[in-house]
């Protein structure tokens, strides 16, 4: 009894002692030998913990472990697991993102929804890239061209106005302020803004190709092809001229121009084969009926 009393009051003596120590929490196992039932320590007793087991030992102590077993591991832990530093040229990072949006990507959007049929959020997204950039020419000009194709005629005349305030020697801005008074057939006032458009880039088919156009429109074919012979050769011109005049319904002043094509140029097919389809098919004469006998 005497032992067993001994027992009992050593058990909380050194419980206390594996809570203040620093080196680990050593085991006390009861033993029977020679003398008797006796205490003595062992790391790995019968119950408990090993004594060297990082369990055992205060959070201190086992952060600390833990800390010397990574870096003794080193990044072949860490690093996997380990965010990216956000930089500039990082795509995830948000010094990638554009302080404020370009009038670009609403031009983008407004194109994509007249595309599909949705007039309402296309012309949103035109008067966006309007608001973002209200004095870029070509912004305006897409403006102009979105209300000129579906009949707005007055919001594109004011803002192909406002392009041309901006950008009044600027061939693009010419040629379109030409084609739109074309259009309403203002045949002086489009021949006006084309040549002003020419004279900015004398070599641009385009241009001149517009120009001989609004020349023929008007009723005037010889200087709708004087237009271009400047940079076609004359067969090219005269051919490019007819074919604008079966544009517009007038085949029979289209067709010497034909002629005259085909003469200058026997080799330009495309000529030849339309004077060979608008020439009027050969007249067939009726063959008398033979009289019966002889």
């Amino acid at each position: 009894m005497k032992t067993d009393a001994v027992r009992y009051l050593w058990l909380p003596l050194v419980a206390i002692s594996c809570l203040v120590s620093q080196v680990g929490c050593t085991v006390p196992v009861w033993s029977s030998s020679k003398g008797g039932g006796s205490y003595g320590v062992s790391g790995n007793a019968g119950y408990g913990m090993p004594k060297s087991s990082p369990w055992t030992r205060y959070p201190a102590q086992l952060g600390n472990s833990l800390a010397t077993g990574t870096r003794q591991v080193g990044d072949a832990i860490a690093a996997p697991w380990k965010p990216r530093v956000e930089s500039a040229d990082d795509p995830a990072s948000l010094a990638s993102i554009p302080d404020r949006v370009g009038p670009r990507i609403y031009l983008q959007l407004a194109a994509t929804a007249e595309q599909q049929g949705q007039l309402p959020m296309a012309r949103r997204h035109y008067a966006k890239a309007r608001e973002v950039a209200p004095e870029e020419p070509h912004v305006l000009l897409a403006c102009a061209r979105f209300y000129d194709r579906h009949g707005l005629t007055e919001e594109a005349w004011e803002t192909y106005r406002q392009a041309w305030k901006h950008a009044a020697e600027d061939p693009v801005v010419l040629n379109d302020l030409g084609l739109f008074h074309a259009r309403h057939s203002q045949w002086d006032q489009a021949r006006q803004f084309l040549d002003r458009a020419i004279a900015s880039q004398p070599g641009n088919l385009r241009y001149r190709n517009n120009l001989a156009r609004v020349w023929a429109a008007s009723g005037d074919a010889d200087t709708a092809v004087a237009t271009l012979e400047n940079v076609l050769p004359p067969a090219q011109a005269r051919f490019n001229v007819a074919c604008m005049l079966q544009e517009l319904g007038r085949e029979q002043e289209a067709l010497p121009l034909l002629q005259q094509a085909v003469a200058l140029n026997p080799d330009l097919t495309p000529a030849s084969e339309m004077l060979t389809r608008s020439q009027p098919p050969p007249q067939l004469v009726r063959l008398p009926q033979p009289t019966a006998g002889f």
